[in-house]
């Protein structure tokens, strides 16, 4: 009678075995969604970056002044800007560089976008209507055409 004992259901050991696959499983699977998240934060983040950086170019390509500071931050909570202008050098003589730069925050990562657009010096912003020259400012850059040329530099905080 010793060699013919028959179980009917599960041992302690298949049990123990079969919850510690399955929180392994779990425990996984929570990490892969947080890590998921956080890659979606930071894409988002960069979007409204890059979307307030050429809503400037835009406001000062049109009118000749950047966003007032009380409508950006209302438009784009969290985010800072910096502009800087600076006169066109050899072929863009005669017209000004502007550079847009926004940044914030996603988790712990800076995110950081820089758009450059040349625009006409002078304060006419009708002029500036009709030019769409192509602009190639180098291989961390991506050409872009807008209005008077635009360049996009996506660069990531440490």
């Amino acid at each position: 009678m010793s060699g013919n004992n028959k179980y009917d259901g599960f041992l302690l050991t298949e049990m123990t075995v079969a919850l510690t696959v399955l929180g392994t499983l779990l425990v996984a699977f929570a990490l892969s969604l947080h890590a998921f998240a956080k890659f979606n934060r930071y894409q988002l983040e960069r979007q409204r970056c890059i979307a307030a950086a050429q809503a400037h170019l835009d406001s000062i390509d049109a009118t000749g002044k950047p966003i007032p500071t009380e409508d950006f931050e209302r438009l784009w909570p969290r985010l800072s800007f910096s502009i800087k202008e600076s006169a066109g050098t050899a072929q863009w003589e005669g017209m000004k560089l502007v550079e847009v730069t926004t940044k914030t925050k996603s988790f712990r990562h800076e995110v950081k976008v820089q758009l450059s657009k040349y625009i006409l010096a002078d304060k006419n912003p009708s002029l500036n209507a009709g030019l769409n020259p192509q602009i190639n400012l180098g291989a961390k850059y991506l050409a872009c055409g807008f209005t008077a040329g635009c360049a996009l530099a996506i660069t990531e905080g440490e």
